[in-house]
């Protein structure tokens, strides 16, 4: 497992050039390499992630954010990982350069057979990039899904609420609207459903006082609900 962090620049050294970051992993844990098998390995990293073997002799302030994010994918390439943790891997470079990663990391999961563990509050990138979601609501995972499933029917209020943040598309329906509590802010957890403060179901007693297990709805589809149900239903009974 390997990791690749939000912020492009203060993930690498600036004290160390291209090659020394990328190759350092090699010198940790494959400390037989010599040498020019470690300048090779470097030289094929940057060649996989788009870079140019010349960028092996560069420091990172004179690269731009996109290049020091595809270095950033180089080093954690370089021992060979099944899974790759991407934390917000793509909101701190230009919106011009994101597709343009987003496009790579594509191709190398499927080039290198990886699995992404992908952390974005990005919903279009959540779509672009994922095979199944899970929601989460203060650090606990409130719905979890298929992409097309939890986009096209999603159960949780907050689920809900996040999609109909989305402009809709020209042509589709617009998403029913879920009006959120404001929240009191608190050092401590809510007893009960932590979600239940803003949630417009959540004067209920269970509500308050039963924090929901995460539980199957459907197939590949569980959620962390009392009352789970579709974004129409639950808009219809809060406005009564």
């Amino acid at each position: 497992m390997q990791i690749v962090f939000q912020d492009p620049f203060a993930s690498l050294n600036k004290r160390k050039t291209v090659e020394e970051i990328i190759s350092f992993p090699l010198l940790v844990h494959d400390q037989y390499l010599s040498k020019k098998e470690r300048h090779a390995r470097v030289t094929g990293l940057l060649e996989l992630v788009g870079l140019r073997p010349q960028h092996s002799g560069v420091y990172p302030r004179q690269l731009s954010g996109g290049q020091c994010q595809r270095v950033n994918i180089a080093r954690a390439l370089a021992l060979h990982p099944k899974l790759l943790v991407l934390d917000e891997a793509v909101s701190a470079v230009d919106v011009s350069i994101q597709a343009q990663i987003l496009n790579l990391l594509r191709e190398l999961q499927q080039r290198l057979s990886l699995t992404y563990l992908f952390v974005t509050h990005d919903l279009a990138v959540v779509r672009y990039m994922a095979n199944t979601i899970a929601v989460m609501y203060l650090g606990r995972i409130v719905e979890s899904g298929p992409r097309e499933m939890l986009f096209a029917d999603p159960q949780h209020p907050y689920t809900h609420a996040l999609l109909a943040s989305i402009p809709p598309e020209p042509g589709t329906p617009t998403r029913a609207q879920i009006e959120l509590r404001e929240a009191a802010g608190s050092e401590t957890l809510p007893s009960g459903c932590r979600f239940h403060p803003r949630c417009p179901l959540g004067t209920r007693e269970i509500c308050q006082t039963v924090d929901p297990m995460l539980r199957a709805t459907g197939l590949d589809h569980s959620v962390a609900c009392h009352f789970p149900q579709s974004a129409d239903s639950l808009a219809a009974e809060t406005r009564r």
